[in-house]
Parts: C-alpha cells; sequence; structure tokens
C-alpha cells in the first residue's frame, strides 16, 4: 500500500504568476516582479498557463535571480521545454509538479504532484487496492480527475482532501470553471472500491461527482454545488456520509436502482436548493437526513422505480419558498416507508401512486401540506399535526426548539420526530443526535 501527495498551491513570492520575459531550450525568465533570493524556486513546478508552450509542466532545479548570463531571474528546468516558451508565454509556480514521486508532501523529484489524475494515474502502477492520495487544499484544482483503476474489497483507494496536516479535515475544491463537464468521475464500470473524503466539487458543465456506472462507493463528508446537472451522479451500492448537494441545475443525490435492499445508504446528509428532486433512488435508505429549498412542483424524494423505493427514517423535508413540491413520492416498488419524519410547508406530504400494505410510516409530523399529509400511504399511528418549531427553517437549521412537539414523540418511544441536526457542515465524527434534548 502507497501513499501519494497533491499539492498545487501557489509559491509565495510576487512573481509565482506571471508572463515569462524570454525562454530557452531548458530555462525560461520570470517577470520582473519581486525580489526573491537565488534559489527561491528550487523544487517547485512549474506550469505555462497560456500563450506559446502552454500546457507543458517541469520542475525548476536551479534559480538565478541577478547576474545569470542568459537573464534576469533565470529558472533552469529539469528536461527540454517541448516548445520553448517567449515574452507571451504565462506560468504559475506550484509547490506540486506532475513530474515528482508524488511520494511525499513538498515540492523536490521526491515531492507532491500537482494534480489529482496524475495520482489517479499512478494507482494502477502501484498495484490498485489499499492505496491513500491526499489531497491539500489551498486552491481550486481545475481539473476533472478521473479513476482509472479499482481498488479492492479489503483494500479501498482512499481520496482525502486535507488543510495543513494530513487528517485534519480540511476540504479541497475541484473546479470545473464553467467548461469541464465533472470534476471526478470514472473511466471504469462496476466495483471500483473508492473513498472519497473530504472533497468539493463546483462549476462543472455536468454533474460535480459523475460516476453512474460504478459500485461500492463511499462518499464521506463531500460537497457537490453549483453544477450544471446533478450534484451526485452515482451507481449502485454506495455509502454517502455526511456530504451536501446544493444549488445544482439538476438532482442533489441521484443513483441508479439495486438489485440489492439498501442498495446506497444516505446518513446525515443535507440537499438544498437543486433544481429537480433532492434525492432520487430506488432501494435507498435515508437516515438523518433533510430536504429544503425544493424546486417548484417536484418533489424532495422521489423513488420511481423497481425493485425497491426509499425508506426515510428521521429525516426533515421542508418546502418552504416552492409551489406545489411534494415531500416523499413513490411509484413502482415495495418496501417503502417512513418513520420519525417531519414533512411541512408542502403540497402534499407523501404520494403514492397507489395503495400497498409494504407502503406505510408511523410517528410523522406533518405540517401545512396543503393537498393532503397522506396520499396512498397507510399510518401505524403516532403521527403529530403541528408546526415541528424548527430553530430556523429559513436559514436551513432544522433542529428542533425547545417546546417542540416533535420532541421524545418518536418511536420507539422517546425519540425525537425530525432529523439529527448539526451547527457546522462537518458531519461525521461526532455524536449523533436526534434533534435537541430540550
Amino acid at each position: 500500500m502507497a501513499t501519494f501527495y497533491v499539492d498545487n498551491t501557489l509559491h509565495p513570492a510576487a512573481n509565482a504568476v506571471g508572463t515569462a520575459t524570454a525562454g530557452g531550450a531548458d530555462y525560461i525568465l520570470l517577470d520582473d516582479a519581486g525580489t526573491q533570493a537565488d534559489d527561491e524556486f528550487n523544487g517547485y513546478g512549474i506550469l505555462i498557463t497560456g500563450g506559446t508552450g502552454a500546457g507543458q509542466q517541469r520542475r525548476i532545479v536551479d534559480y538565478d535571480h541577478t547576474g545569470h548570463p542568459s537573464g534576469e531571474r533565470w529558472a533552469m528546468v529539469d528536461s527540454a521545454w517541448a516548445t520553448n516558451p517567449d515574452a507571451t508565454s504565462t506560468y504559475e509556480i506550484t509547490v506540486g509538479c506532475d513530474g515528482n514521486s508524488g511520494a511525499s508532501e513538498g515540492g523536490g523529484s521526491g515531492g507532491a504532484w500537482r494534480t489529482i489524475d496524475r495520482a489517479m494515474n499512478a494507482i494502477a502502477g502501484a498495484g490498485g487496492g489499499g492505496h491513500r492520495i491526499y489531497v491539500k487544499d489551498g486552491r481550486a484544482y481545475l481539473e476533472t480527475a478521473t479513476v482509472d483503476t479499482a481498488g479492492q474489497t479489503g483494500g479501498p483507494v482512499i481520496v482525502e482532501g486535507y488543510g495543513s496536516t494530513p487528517g485534519d479535515g480540511g476540504m479541497a475544491t475541484v473546479d470545473g470553471g464553467g467548461v469541464r463537464s465533472s470534476g471526478i468521475t470514472s473511466s471504469i464500470s462496476g466495483g471500483i472500491y473508492h473513498v472519497f473524503r473530504n472533497l468539493r466539487a463546483t462549476h462543472c458543465t455536468a454533474s460535480g461527482f459523475d460516476m453512474p456506472t460504478t459500485q461500492t462507493v463511499r462518499f464521506i463528508n463531500c460537497v457537490s454545488e453549483n453544477n450544471g446537472a446533478n450534484g451526485f451522479n452515482m451507481g449502485q451500492d454506495n455509502l454517502v456520509l455526511g456530504c451536501e448537494a446544493i444549488g445544482n441545475g439538476g438532482h442533489g443525490f441521484i443513483c441508479v436502482s439495486s438489485s440489492t435492499f439498501f442498495g446506497t445508504v444516505f446518513v446525515h446528509c443535507r440537499s438544498r436548493g437543486n433544481g429537480n428532486q433532492q434525492y432520487k433512488g430506488g432501494s435507498i435508505l435515508l437516515v438523518f437526513c433533510t430536504a429544503s429549498g425544493l424546486a417548484n412542483n417536484k418533489q424532495a424524494v422521489a423513488a420511481p422505480v423497481t425493485p425497491d423505493g426509499a425508506i426515510l427514517i428521521n429525516c426533515a423535508i421542508d418546502g418552504t419558498g416552492s409551489t406545489g413540491a411534494t415531500g416523499y413520492y413513490m411509484s413502482l416498488g415495495v418496501r417503502q416507508m417512513a418513520i420519525n419524519c417531519i414533512f411541512s410547508n408542502l403540497n402534499r406530504g407523501i404520494q403514492a401512486v397507489s395503495t400497498d400494505l409494504n407502503r406505510f410510516g408511523r410517528n410523522n409530523l406533518f405540517f401545512n401540506c396543503s393537498a393532503g399529509d397522506m396520499t396512498n400511504f397507510v399510518s401505524d399511528g403516532g403521527d403529530v399535526l403541528a408546526d415541528p418549531g424548527f430553530v430556523d427553517a429559513a436559514a436551513g437549521d432544522f433542529r428542533l426548539a425547545v417546546g417542540s412537539p416533535a420532541l421524545r414523540a418518536g418511536w420507539p418511544g422517546h425519540l425525537d420526530i425530525g432529523a439529527a441536526q448539526h451547527p457546522s457542515r462537518n458531519m461525521i465524527g461526532g455524536p449523533c443526535q436526534v434533534g435537541v434534548q430540550g
């Protein structure tokens, strides 16, 4: 098992980003900003971002700020350019370089890579399973990172963002820049045995996390927001923990129906402000999840496929600000239920296309569902019809305020109705809390 590092952090010098004044076969003259000392950039990566030679990446092996015969701010690179840079070439100097080994943090030949995709490519040569890729936060990764090699059942590949120290929970961002279709995707199908942790995908023209033909993926503490299509476009048999889908043009979370009951499980997830359904798929289980900012005339949770629908336990769905929205919609399939959930400010709370004894719930709270609380859905009792008393639904805070009728009204006795909530976005690692014990 190997550990790899990715770091595209800029060197702090003023001319770490600039336009070259000239270039040659194995060097580039940086712009005239800053007063760096000799060797200041040694070991750092340099990428030609535009102009002549754009796209080339090298490592600086020697830097002379003054006094070099070829000119001021002379930077020699580790191998000859395919196309020599010139005065039209723009560049940036980063800690990581894809010509490094990726084996350690920092710069130098043994240091970090510049791109996540370079690390993904290395998994094949490293033998597949049990490897870890640490991706340093600092600035956005303007790329599409593609899974090329599957992990293994007992040794998944873990791709994890971090701040200053691996494991500290910092979040790394992959930014599509409005031109790339996805942030993280896969070139292979089936069971890929990957874990994505502390990663954010944004500004993609399609889906932030886009892997609809894969299986056995875990998403932990990830965010997908402001993408053109779906937030998380998944295959089947996945685990989604503490993730958020925000403001995407399509669905928040969507997964393929599975032949396995509970094929995809969502725990402590939030979906809000997406343009279609907030959660969609068959054979899914939602526990302690929330949905808000619903699209007009859409369903927050949609289970329109066979063989199985969705089961909701201790979830909160609020339609404030939307028109014609349904909380939980089920079409075909069996084993569909809702227990200890809140459905508030909706057109319909729960709606099924037909009555089926396998579609039932209990101890749910309904409030202000103008067209009906339940349609073709059987309740086993314990329901509450009252304002849930959220702390601040308009701000997306669905904790239960002191005195809420949902407190200790759940099943089995003394559980609360509603979703476990949290003051911050980092939802993994702490104790589960169902509502607020007033």
